[in-house]
This record gives structure tokens, sequence and C-alpha cells, in this order.
């Protein structure tokens, strides 16, 4: 078999061969480029589809925290539930400690507000922390259900969130392992 050489006796890539490379190289490149791509929108579709779910989990798992630590010797009109707010007690000697979960509608947010007040007088009470839970809120509904079997209350809240294309709803009840006394 004979070799071709070059006029100067050096060897080499002929043009045809360089342009089959580079284009089977484009290729290549284009289709890994076109694969990332595609995986990146659907973790990004994916996120916005399990951001509104993330948030109602954490907001579920703030109340049901609070909510099991609530004050043993509260009276049932200590725990307040009324549409987009509810207030419960938690232990603090010489003082209720209150937690309030509530909505700010113009904001759009889930907020926990931890204040504390007197026992003795009707001094006002002393806000300790305030922390938004979830943002991107649509509505939010808290009912308080008084339970006979077994006896005590529940806590129940409603939350609905931002997505696209309509809010997205979820429900959770918290059981009041302290029921308060009449």
């Amino acid at each position: 078999m004979t070799t071709l050489k070059s006029p100067t006796g050096r060897g080499g890539f002929t043009l045809l061969e360089l342009l089959i490379a580079l284009s089977i190289g484009s290729i290549v490149v284009a289709a890994v480029y076109g694969a990332f791509h595609t995986a990146i929108k659907a973790k990004e579709r994916t996120d916005a589809a399990l951001s509104p779910l993330r948030n109602a989990r954490y907001v579920f798992a703030a109340l049901t925290a609070d909510a099991r630590s609530l004050y043993g010797g509260s009276q049932a009109g200590d725990i307040v539930c009324a549409e987009e707010d509810c207030r419960f007690p938690l232990r603090r000697k010489g003082a209720k400690l209150f937690h309030a979960h509530y909505f700010v509608n113009r904001k759009r947010q889930f907020i926990r507000e931890t204040f504390w007040k007197e026992m003795a007088g009707n001094a006002a009470p002393e806000h300790l922390e305030q922390r938004v839970l979830c943002d991107d809120v649509y509505k939010v509904f808290f009912v308080l259900e008084q339970k006979s079997s077994p006896p005590g209350a529940m806590i129940k809240l409603s939350l609905e969130l931002e997505n696209k294309p309509e809010p997205v709803r979820y429900e959770n009840g918290v059981l009041l392992e302290t029921p308060p006394r009449e």
C-alpha cells in the first residue's frame, strides 16, 4: 500500500477532514447543550411546582411545634383563632407568652409573632420576635374546633399559596394535647 505525501514531505489533515471533524464536534456539542438545557428547564419547573408545598409544610410544622408547647394552665379564652389570625399561650414564669400566627394581606406573608403579657394588670403586650414563615400567600383561614372524643381542641389551618395557573390549597389540623380549661 502506498501513502500519499505532501510535496513538502510533511503529513497532516486535509481541509475536508478538518471540516468533517468540526461538523461532528459541533453536532455533539449541540446535542449535549440541548440535553443540559432541557434538564435545567425541567428542574426549574419542578422547583416552581414544589415551592408552595415546601412553604405549606414549613408553616404547618411551625404551627404544630408552637401548639405542642401550649401552656397547661391556659383558659378557653386564651386560645383565639379567627379567620386570618390565631394566638395561643405558651409557658413562661409570671407572664403568658403568646405565639400569634397571622396573614398580612398586602404583603402576602404568613407571619409568626411572639409576644408576652403580664398575668396581672392590663399592660400592653411586649413584642419579642416577628418572623415571616412564608411568602406568596393567597389566603389563610383558621378554625378552632372543640372535640368531644377525646376531649380537647383542634386548630385547623387552611392555607392557599400562589401558584401558576391558580392558587394551591393545603389544609392541616393540630390536636391540642393540653385542652384549655373552661
